[in-house]
């Protein structure tokens, strides 16, 4: 027809259906989500300040992403983290590409102290990011908290 075009069409239109029939289950469930919004402004508005310290958030995850991701990169380029690469070079003769070719390839074998290394500094990631986020969730439950029973 277009030329695999029905495929995508087939897709969306059961993307569509399944859409429409979550719009259908969730119709009636409306209003009490209306007012729990309304609820939720209305706690914040005398606090409006923990908005803006959640936007603030952005750019410090954004500034934490950027200095671990270099220093991640740079820290497995440090010769203590290349010591602990050891590199093999095998050279393949002949084969599937003909008598006279050579095939070389490299294997490399990191030691137990490499991985460990590099779960230590994923693990530094996944931490500082929680604590980041959940710096901000306390900071916004508390003042929810305030506005229900104070």
């Amino acid at each position: 027809l277009f030329s695999g075009a029905i495929m995508g069409a087939i897709m969306a239109g059961l993307g569509v259906f399944f859409l429409w029939l979550y719009a259908r289950y969730v119709w009636n469930k409306i209003p009490l989500a209306a007012v729990n919004l309304k609820t939720a402004v209305a706690s914040i508005r005398p606090q409006i300040g923990v908005a803006f310290l959640g936007l603030a958030n952005v750019p410090v995850y954004l500034a934490w992403w950027v200095v671990w991701i270099y220093f991640f990169v740079c820290s497995l380029n440090t010769p203590f983290m290349q010591s602990q690469v050891e590199s093999t070079k095998v050279v393949h003769k002949g084969g599937y590409m003909g008598d006279d070719d050579f095939v070389n390839t490299v294997e490399e074998t990191r030691s137990g102290l490499w991985y460990f290394i590099f779960f230590m500094m994923l693990l530094s990631f996944y931490w500082t990011n929680q604590v980041i986020k959940n710096t901000i969730q306390a900071t916004v439950a508390g003042t929810v908290g305030t506005f229900w029973f104070v």
